[in-house]
């Protein structure tokens, strides 16, 4: 389910939304009256939808197999659905109905839900839609992570980059909405400058031309963030991207690892390729709950050692020799302790 429907047309056949458009296929292949072809033909039940009434319709417990292509090109930025009966369904609906056909399957099955627009958002340097984009993500994260049994159900959430985008100021104040703008002006410029920033993209001033933003919204769905290099579309970053695993075994996911572990670890938890055997085996299983176990020790250790520092410096804080101790011995002991917490917290 998504968008791109020209990719599924031959030229020459109307778009069933946008009847001045066409399909793009060169083949003259219509791949989704094949598609639907093909699963008859085998003996299977298929939908094809294009709309949230048709979607609405679906009944998963007579779906084996279900295609939903909801927009000629990408699907629209989640601000801008259009969420009446002939518009597109969300990215939680999407899953949720996914979720419906593929439990129906004994022997499991393999779900796999992005967000792909948050990646435009943000090559867009439009900080308002990449958000938006996220918050819908996440509401997807909490429907399936509630909708499945997590005893025997891994899930990864994760990136396969990062993007450009930064936070800058020298004073914004604790509150200050994050589409907002710094409190202090730019030495150079004497300009206000919104908190979000972007390394490169679409939003670059050059300094000959450089505008006050501040005439503009922030948070309007359509700003554009400032960028340091002008680029017709903001590049990846390069940095470390989270990955965050809940589930059967998902406590093989930690520290610092290359991308291709992913791929590893999976097999690994799902008794796949070379690990095909291991959930049949009693001695890998109990190994494997010792490490778990471990696991779980060594972070209450984590949480017992950063409750014990904040306690501790709680403690220095209001105690009476807190009057006793010079202002600067003070602060810098304070700061240390403070560094501690947190390195704890990161480690």
């Amino acid at each position: 389910m998504g968008g791109g429907r020209r990719h599924w047309l031959p030229q020459g056949t109307r778009d069933p939304e946008y009847k001045s458009e066409e399909g793009r296929r060169q083949d003259r292949r219509d791949l989704i009256e094949q598609w639907l072809k093909d699963k008859k033909k085998r003996g299977h039940s298929a939908e094809y939808v294009w709309n949230k009434a048709q979607f609405n319709k679906i009944d998963a417990q007579k779906t084996e197999f279900l295609l939903g292509l909801f927009d000629y090109s990408h699907l629209d930025f989640d601000s801008d659905r259009d969420q009446g009966i002939f518009g597109d369904p969300s990215l939680s609906d999407m899953s949720q109905k996914a979720l419906e056909i593929l439990k129906k399957n004994p022997h499991g099955y393999v779900l796999v839900v992005e967000s792909g627009r948050i990646d435009h958002a943000y090559h867009y340097n439009n900080a308002y839609r990449a958000l938006e984009e996220i918050v819908a993500f996440d509401e997807a994260v909490t429907l399936v992570t509630s909708s499945v049994n997590i005893e025997e159900t891994i899930i990864i959430v994760t990136s396969d980059h990062s993007q450009v985008m930064t936070f800058g100021g020298a004073g914004t104040p604790r509150g200050n909405p994050i589409l907002g703008y710094d409190i202090y002006p730019s030495p150079s410029s004497g300009m206000l400058y919104p908190t979000i920033l972007f390394g490169s993209g679409p939003g670059h001033q050059s300094s000959e031309k450089l505008q006050n933003t501040t005439r503009l919204s922030s948070g309007s769905s359509s700003f554009i963030q400032p960028s340091a290099i002008l680029r017709p579309w903001s590049t990846h970053g390069g940095e470390d991207v989270p990955l965050y695993a809940i589930g059967p075994r998902s406590f093989i996911f930690h520290g610092t690892q290359d991308q291709t572990f992913l791929a590893h670890g999976l097999a690994y938890a799902m008794c796949l390729g070379p690990f095909k055997d291991n959930c049949g085996d009693a001695t890998w299983a109990k190994e494997d709950d010792q490490v778990e176990k471990g696991c779980q020790e060594k972070q209450l250790l984590r949480e017992r050692n950063k409750e014990i520092n904040i306690w501790t410096l709680s403690a220095i804080l209001s105690s009476s020799a807190k009057k006793q101790l010079s202002n600067t011995f003070l602060i810098y002991f304070t700061i240390v302790l403070i560094i501690i917490v947190i390195c704890d917290t990161n480690k």
